[in-house]
């Protein structure tokens, strides 16, 4: 399935409200646009019950001359992000946060939050810390599963677009319910899990540089690590809930708040997506 009529360009919307992480977002969000042959709508939700005048003087303020300018009437910032997302057929949705790593990110309430609550688009969360050289490298974590494959699809999309490396990361845990396995079984478990990975990447090699591992961790500290180390992270939304929906689960969240590089998340079964599209 595609993100909009077939032929057209695909639209990365941009939620401004004023704040510098929310410019930071519309300009990481352009070069991934622009990679992807797409265009940029920034957009500003007011209350249904305030004049637009203040959310008009906000995007058109925005130093992104080619870009469209959209201001929307809805009962939140979150909810309105949705209703345009899926009006224009997005191929994703990005907003800034706050620089502070942690809960304060995600606060309860707040537009990434509600973003990432049944969102039909993939959903970029970015803050105000962006690689200065652009994205050389991304990384994306797969877990063995469908979800996976998602995220898999998206980020070797856009490493292709970029010229970026990509980089496969999946993290086997140390046991059940907080035990840890025996040595010889965890290792078994991570050897058959990067043979799983090194698979996935030779699939991608002759499109983009490809790399692979599996680690014995804790997913949600090793994720939060490996952001560290790229400059955009893709995840696949492994909370439950219907196929096509963001809903984050206890790791995707954890990483979403604490890692310091942006950090997309798509939906399940997103390959109606643009971005996922090869």
């Amino acid at each position: 399935m595609n993100a909009g009529a077939p032929g057209a360009a695909p639209t990365f919307l941009v939620g401004i409200d004023g704040s510098e992480q929310a410019l930071a977002a519309a300009r990481f969000t352009a070069a991934l646009a622009e990679a992807r042959g797409g265009s940029v709508m920034l957009a500003a939700v007011h209350p249904e019950d305030v004049p637009s005048d203040a959310a008009r003087l906000g995007v058109d303020g925005v130093d992104l001359p080619a870009a469209r300018r959209a201001v929307h009437a809805a009962s939140s910032p979150g909810r309105g992000l949705h209703e345009l997302a899926e009006r224009e057929q997005a191929a994703m949705v990005a907003v800034g946060v706050p620089d502070r790593y942690g809960v304060g990110r995600l606060k309860p309430g707040g537009v990434a939050e509600l973003l990432l609550h049944g969102s039909g688009r993939p959903v970029l969360v970015v803050g105000s810390d962006l690689p200065e050289d652009g994205v050389r490298t991304v990384g994306v974590a797969h877990a063995g599963d469908v979800e996976g494959d998602e995220a898999l699809a998206a980020g070797a999309a856009l490493a292709h677009d970029l010229g970026a490396d990509l980089r496969l990361v999946s993290v086997v845990e140390p046991g059940p319910a907080g035990l840890s396995a025996p040595d010889e079984l965890r290792e078994g478990r991570r050897m058959e899990r990067e043979q799983h990975l090194a698979g996935l990447a030779h699939q991608h090699a002759g499109r983009v540089r490809p790399a692979s591992r599996a680690v014995v961790a804790h997913p949600g500290p090793a994720l939060v690590r490996e952001g560290d180390d790229v400059d955009l992270l893709v995840l696949g939304s492994r909370g439950y809930g219907p196929p096509g929906s963001v809903l984050l689960g206890s790791v995707s969240r954890r990483v979403v708040a604490h890692a310091r590089c942006p950090v997309l998340v798509v939906p399940r079964a997103a390959a109606k997506s643009q971005v996922a599209v090869a």
